[in-house]
């Protein structure tokens, strides 16, 4: 599939409605993390109080680890759900994409939306918490192939 954005939205998780959270987001082309390290926008503002926590950027860092996220307090936010946003630069043939939320709880699922875009404008929705069944969070992340027939 072609894609040059990549937008989550994410609405809290099943341990904690309040927060929501990011550790990475990949996707692959010809096996390459063509996000890595590109550019990352947000409506949001993440927890400045907590250290490492503050600069949205990390989700690109190919950093999987539990010391590496984005915290966010969902009810301090003007908008809800929190919306993140990857720009791939160019238009790229993508094969999956992979997402780490945090996986501190193997047994939480995160609410979130998952959808891509060529040109920012029109959005195919690739994953839907209210329509498909829940991600559970493990070291793996969740991993959408986008051979596969993905939920619309």
């Amino acid at each position: 599939m072609n894609i040059r954005y990549i937008r989550e939205w994410n609405d809290g998780n099943t341990d904690n409605e309040h927060l929501a959270h990011w550790i990475e987001i990949q996707a692959f082309s010809n096996g390459i993390n063509v996000a890595y390290n590109k550019q990352v926008s947000a409506n949001f503002f993440p927890n400045q109080d907590v250290s490492g926590q503050s600069n949205i950027d990390i989700c690109v860092n190919g950093d999987i680890s539990l010391d590496n996220y984005i915290s966010v307090s969902l009810d301090l936010q003007r908008e809800r759900p929190a919306l993140i946003m990857v720009d791939l630069e160019q238009v790229l043939p993508i094969d999956s994409i992979q997402i780490w939320h945090g996986y501190w709880n193997e047994n939480r699922a995160y609410y979130t939306i998952l959808e891509v875009s060529v040109d920012g404008k029109k959005w195919t929705r690739l994953y839907d918490y209210r329509h498909n069944k829940p991600n559970f969070e493990s070291i793996f992340g969740t991993v959408y192939n986008l051979q596969d027939d993905l939920p619309k």
